[in-house]
């Protein structure tokens, strides 16, 4: 299954180069990814998107890091409790989602974290001067896509973004 085309992971690789900050905030999400842990009794949890991996190198428990555009997190993971999908799926390629959708959904055991941009990202373009957001779309529209491959459990609109917590279907 297709995820990712190997010109938009050339563009998403040569800005993780240039912009060392880029995909540096995944922790920022740690105290409601612990709640959910704690709340679905999970034990194993997968960053979908990691960037650089900054929740699994924050976090107080084993987090598997997973990004295709980032060689050294590019293996295929295995089905886990939790799969963390913040500040991903704005990212992906409007004819790739459904497959992004349905890899993220085989994942999934128990429950899904999913923060999603709603607006253009105003702080960087990619190498070829494209902005990185390719799907911007309203919350509403967010969660109506989200509830064909889930069951949503929470669903949050914030200026921005959408938080969303998913559980398997």
């Amino acid at each position: 299954m297709k995820l990712i085309s190997d010109e938009y992971r050339e563009q998403n690789q040569l800005l993780h180069q240039s912009r060392t900050k880029f995909g540096q905030r995944g922790h920022r999400h740690l105290p409601a990814i612990t709640e959910l842990i704690e709340r679905h009794n999970c034990a194993s949890v997968l960053d979908y998107g990691c960037g650089t991996g900054e929740l699994a190198k924050k976090a107080p428990f084993d987090v598997i890091n997973y990004d295709p555009a980032i060689s050294r997190y590019s293996n295929m993971p295995n089905p886990v409790d939790l799969v963390v999908c913040t500040d991903v799926l704005e990212h992906v390629e409007p004819d790739l989602l459904d497959n992004v959708l349905k890899h993220l959904q085989g994942l999934t055991c128990k429950v899904g974290y999913f923060v999603i941009a709603t607006r253009p990202d105003t702080s960087k373009t990619l190498p070829d001067g494209s902005n990185p957001h390719k799907i911007i779309e309203k919350p509403h529209w967010w969660k109506s896509v989200l509830s064909n491959y889930f069951i949503i459990e929470q669903f949050r609109g914030k200026i921005g973004e959408c938080e969303c917590i998913v559980l398997k279907r």
